[in-house]
């Protein structure tokens, strides 16, 4: 498996990483960005099998926008949204942009479980 992951918070970031490379066994690389303009050439480069994406991103990026040009460019590419924000309106947005999914961080196991989930 190989991840995306795009997130403008060192930390949250790092903490996903660990917690994906310590729950999901063969993963075999992770990329990371933390803006929009960057997910898109990161994508391009290296053809993921899912992106991670945070809503709010670095340089006022916009994860629902960077889903959106992904998903649109690369009709096959699955992204995850993985936000603080649970309002109904981001999660409409996330699905008209294309997202497979939307995962709240403060629960970090239903993303290991979907991973797992769609591993197999």
């Amino acid at each position: 498996m190989r991840i995306l992951l795009v997130e403008d918070i060192p930390k949250t970031r790092q903490l996903i990483r660990q917690i994906l490379l310590n729950n999901i066994p063969g993963i075999e690389k992770i990329w990371e960005c933390e803006d929009g303009p960057e997910s898109m050439r990161l994508y391009q480069a290296h053809h993921p099998d899912w992106v991670l994406m945070d809503i709010n991103l670095k340089n006022s990026s916009n994860g629902i926008q960077a889903t959106s040009e992904i998903v649109r460019e690369f009709p096959q590419a699955k992204v995850i949204i993985v936000s603080a924000y649970d309002e109904l309106e981001y999660r409409s947005a996330a699905k008209a942009a294309g997202a497979v999914c939307y995962i709240q961080k403060d629960n970090l196991t239903d993303l290991i479980h979907f991973l797992k989930q769609a591993k197999n």
